[in-house]
């Protein structure tokens, strides 16, 4: 099986997702020695196996027949049955298991409230159901992200009112993950400790929980709900898949490294040619100016050469002027003349009249 984020499978999709699965199934331990056992949504099966170490026996459901065979081989042992089928319709009679767990199963179901009944009605009276799934103001809202398995998240009242339907006790837990260091000596079993506190120079803060683990019951549960539980993988089997994650980031991240530093010098290089780009096209744009201006200075000079010789045409055309009007004078001094010339002669041959 391969992971594609709608299921975990051991071994794949990181460390915080093992640790986040793992830690809810061997929560429902403290009520699965001996008992009849359902594992709603059993996925790749690593849940129904671990319950299956102290159960009597576990019946692992799962839609998805291919899912169901891979658990099977995957998973498979003597007391543990893999079974097709529907969660919102289990085809077991009422009050037949004893621990129902429904691991992040909820949210992947549009009739949410079939499932739950279903849940409640297979449960029997003195029997615990345990019901995960994500906050939705956590898990969405605050990291804007969208899960395209998921057809339906919960707000957190909302997952109460649901449950608060069909059990007449409901305990909510919040999970979410944190640093941690284990200090073991092996030599008492009688009890453990979980320290909150947060060093010194830290803010001391409770982080809202990613996801939600409803502790279900028909009547009051004899056993009380822990009030802190913490997963330490004390094999390191975990941290080893989680340095080989981080082992695998470092690699991508020296890639995209050696990726950004050959990217800058490809920038470089492409900013060395908008340089010369540049250069050549200020060359370019003065050469431009350059002929505008010596353009503009021959055209000043015609533009003064043409005034010159205008003016030199006004001026002959001005003394022709003065030319004409003394040959006009002339000619009207002529023409007195010859009048005076021509009276006297005609006056002396006594051709005028008297």
């Amino acid at each position: 099986m391969n992971f594609t984020g709608e299921r975990y499978i051991p071994g794949q999709g990181g460390f915080q997702i093992a640790c986040e699965h793992i830690h809810r199934y061997l929560f429902a331990l403290r009520w699965a020695g001996g008992k009849q056992v359902l594992d709603l949504a059993c996925g790749s099966g690593y849940g129904s196996a671990l319950l299956a170490q102290h159960a009597r026996h576990v019946w692992a459901i799962d839609l998805d027949e291919n899912t169901i065979l891979g658990a099977s081989k995957d998973w498979g042992g003597a007391n543990v049955s893999y079974i097709r089928g529907d969660a919102a319709q289990l085809p077991f009679r009422s009050g037949s298991m004893d621990l129902v767990v429904a691991m992040e199963a909820l949210e992947h179901i549009k009739d949410q409230e079939k499932l739950v009944w279903e849940i409640s009605r297979v449960c029997c009276a003195s029997g615990v159901a345990l019901i995960s799934t994500p906050n939705r103001a956590v898990y969405s809202d605050t990291r804007q992200y969208v899960n395209p398995f998921h057809v339906k998240e919960l707000y957190l009242d909302e997952f109460c009112n649901l449950l608060k339907q069909h059990f007449a006790y409901v305990q909510i837990i919040g999970q979410q993950m944190q640093a941690g260091s284990l200090l073991s000596c092996n030599t008492s079993k009688s009890f453990c400790e979980v320290i909150t506190e947060p060093g010194p120079g830290l803010e001391k803060r409770v982080a809202a929980p990613m996801y939600f683990l409803a502790v279900c019951s028909v009547e009051q549960l004899q056993e009380s709900v822990p009030a802190h539980s913490a997963y330490l993988d004390s094999t390191d089997g975990l941290m080893h898949e989680a340095k080989q994650e981080m082992d695998k980031l470092n690699g991508e991240i020296e890639g995209l490294g050696r990726w950004a530093r050959s990217l800058e010098d490809v920038i470089s290089e492409k900013d060395q040619m908008i340089r010369d780009l540049q250069g050549r096209m200020a060359k370019a744009v003065e050469e431009r100016d350059q002929v505008i201006r010596d353009l503009q200075n021959q055209m000043n000079r015609r533009i003064v050469d043409l005034l010159d010789l205008l003016h030199q045409k006004e001026r002959e055309f001005d003394e022709r002027g003065q030319w004409a009007l003394s040959l006009t004078a002339e000619v009207e001094q002529l023409k007195r003349i010859h009048h005076a010339f021509l009276y006297r002669l005609l006056s002396r041959l006594g051709l005028l009249p008297r």
